[in-house]
């Protein structure tokens, strides 16, 4: 790589800043003629969550700040980063995810009472292409406000709080053991967190709360379980995935949407730790 490479490979996130800003503009200019730049696919959007699905969904997000309430509140002291346990970490995960994903699938598919109300859920398998775009539409709008959230919180970034992934990068560089690494936040995340946060507790905090709480609410949810200081770019992304999932009715979009947010961020961290370009998102 050349000398001005780095530097140009460093304009990508400016360029993604202004095209997201134009694209916001237009949607604000939209929205206040009557129309929406992501329109929606369902005049009547009642449907109704399956029971057990949302027991199980509510259950397993609640789990951990349930074991923060009834643990001893004894300061541990954090240990050092040890890269090996954490790529067996991100393969239990991995397990879990996928016992998680079928359970939640299976439970979904069983208790549906016919095809109309499983496609208002969003399993949705016409025109995938279509899904897949309004997925890569609402990565482009979302990109300028997580982008400034985060570097506005960048000060309160530390070794501590530092993303694994990144720390991971530092210390092994990309090698075989990096595909399961990878495979999780670009495949598996967005797949396991689109079931749990959009299609089982956003819709649910709908019906009970109208759009715009439900939306909020399920972003919050989502953004906490990132952690902070991450949680404050996080939550933007959680609704502008609450509102590209509720206007299109679409799993695939959303989960697009959360890839290819994830792919870019693997991309940027790989660019920062092999040129050393500053890379907040």
């Amino acid at each position: 790589m050349s000398d001005s490479e780095p530097y140009l490979l460093a304009l990508i996130p400016l360029y993604l800043i202004l095209w997201s800003l134009w694209l916001n503009g237009s949607w604000a200019y939209a929205s206040r003629q009557g129309r929406s730049l992501i329109p929606q696919r369902f005049r009547n959007e009642n449907v109704e969550v399956p029971r057990l699905a949302l027991v199980l969904t509510l259950a397993y997000l609640l789990a951990p700040y349930l074991l923060q309430v009834f643990s001893n509140h004894k300061q541990v002291e954090v240990p050092e980063f040890d890269a090996s346990a954490w790529i067996d970490g991100v393969k239990a995960t991995l397990i879990v995810s996928m016992v998680i994903l079928g359970g939640l699938l299976t439970v979904i598919m069983l208790s549906v009472r016919n095809d109309i109300e499983l496609v208002k859920l969003g399993f949705r398998h016409d025109v995938i292409q279509k899904q897949i775009g309004y997925g890569a539409y609402g990565f482009l709008l979302a990109f300028a406000p997580v982008y400034l959230v985060m570097l506005a919180a960048s000060p309160l970034q530390s070794e501590e709080t530092l993303h694994p992934l990144l720390r991971l990068l530092q210390t092994m560089g990309f090698g075989k053991e990096m595909f399961w690494v990878i495979f999780l936040p670009v495949v598996m995340a967005p797949l396991v967190e689109e079931l749990l946060y959009r299609v089982i507790l956003q819709t649910w905090l709908i019906q009970h709360l109208g759009k715009v709480y439900g939306i909020a609410l399920a972003a919050f949810f989502f953004a906490s379980a990132h952690g902070f200081p991450d949680s404050m770019a996080i939550f933007p992304l959680g609704i502008f995935l609450g509102i590209v999932y509720q206007q299109r009715r679409s799993y695939i979009a959303a989960v697009s949407l959360h890839a290819i947010f994830n792919a870019y961020n693997v991309i940027i961290m790989y660019i920062n730790v092999t040129h050393n370009i500053p890379a907040p998102v």
